[in-house]
């Protein structure tokens, strides 16, 4: 079905059965409609709408120019937020310089060495206080890091408590 209203549209007027039209919905990511044929990657361009979140690219087993490819037809397609994952310091420097190229006036590319993560943002949409919305992801992992040790600690002092809780009912 090209048309999802064309299809309700034959739900309603009894053209069509539920179970058809349901069935034809799950087809639609592996029609043609639902992917782009990069020749080298198939871009899942249904996952948005079935998961909530775009499609992200492995950048483990990819070329910068791949790389570059498929931030190009993603950014065709009107996605805003780009994450590029596993891709190690030299294949980001790459991948920067290809996109610069491509991008004069700006790709909103970041590399986050850490997390070997990469992020090709449309537009750098402001809150308002005036950051972007976007936070990196070095930060988001040392506050994992600290709420990890906050709660070992809480657990520690938990038990302690419970140790002389415990000692001073055997005692009397």
């Amino acid at each position: 079905m090209e048309n999802i209203r064309e299809m309700l549209k034959k739900v309603a007027a009894g053209e069509l059965s539920v179970d058809n039209a349901v069935l034809e919905l799950k087809k639609e990511p592996f029609t043609a409609a639902g992917y782009d044929d990069l020749g080298f990657a198939k871009l899942d361009t249904h996952r948005k709408l079935r998961q909530g979140a775009a499609e992200v690219i492995y950048g483990a087993g990819k070329t910068p120019e791949q790389i570059t490819g498929i931030v190009e037809a993603m950014k065709k397609r009107k996605q805003e937020t780009i994450l590029i994952t596993r891709v190690d310091e030299e294949k980001s420097r790459e991948t920067e310089h290809l996109l610069a190229e491509l991008y004069p006036t700006g790709s909103g590319y970041q590399y986050f060495k850490e997390a070997r993560l990469q992020s090709a943002e449309a537009s750098r949409k402001k809150t308002a206080l005036g950051r972007s919305w976007w936070r990196p992801a070095e930060p988001v992992i040392s506050r994992s890091r600290r709420r990890r040790h906050s709660r070992r600690r809480l657990w520690g002092i938990r038990w302690n408590v419970f140790m002389m809780w415990a000692s001073q009912d055997f005692i009397a």
